[in-house]
């Protein structure tokens, strides 16, 4: 496969990138909870495991790039913790390297074992593998009931029709109130 890269080369373009240490850290993280999926999946050692799809620059690129996200939000805009809903996993059929594949694929079930999700809101793949490491690995909590105080939101669209509900991802920088006077500032994210 043209793009298929070993754990061990991915590490090494992050090393030798030009990201801080926090970023590299953090996407190096990101990178271990999809390898380590991937080898449970396939029977291997996590040292052996290759990326097809996810080895595609364009993903180490998407990877990288929400590392850089989370370090300005810790750095610049004082987040102190990451809280996310839910994860809607969708349903259907998801064509991959490996070919026709029921959602969710083996590695979005592996990567995601603990934390709650539903599924069939969509009949397509509303998680993959590179969603669902980067929730695994940067999230404090998972919880769908929080109380807080909404600061900022952004939104981003995604490119399927979801018939009956918008395909969004909502992130929230909020502020929770913790104690009565210990105050949080939490980044939170929602599918839907």
């Amino acid at each position: 496969h043209p793009h298929a890269r070993s754990y061990a080369n991915i590490r090494q373009i992050l090393e030798s990138s030009n990201l801080s240490g926090r970023c590299k850290q953090r996407a190096g993280a990101i990178f271990r909870t999809i390898a380590q999926a991937e080898a449970k999946v396939h029977g291997t050692d996590v040292e052996r495991v290759h990326f097809h799809e996810l080895g595609a620059i364009d993903s180490i690129a998407d990877v990288a790039g929400a590392a850089i996200c989370f370090e300005y939000l810790f750095e610049n805009l004082g987040v102190s913790r990451v809280l996310s809903s839910k994860i809607e996993l969708g349903g259907g059929v998801a064509i991959c390297d490996h070919g026709a594949l029921s959602v969710p694929a083996p590695a979005v079930c592996e990567i995601l074992k603990g934390v709650p999700v539903s599924l069939g809101r969509a009949n397509f793949e509303m998680t993959t593998p590179t969603g669902a490491a980067i929730l695994k690995a940067c999230a404090d909590e998972f919880a769908d009931e929080a109380s807080f105080k909404i600061e900022k939101i952004g939104y981003g669209a995604g490119g399927k029709d979801a018939a009956g509900f918008a395909n969004v991802l909502r992130v929230m920088l909020c502020e929770a109130d913790l104690s009565g006077e210990e105050r949080e500032r939490n980044l939170g994210t929602h599918l839907g």
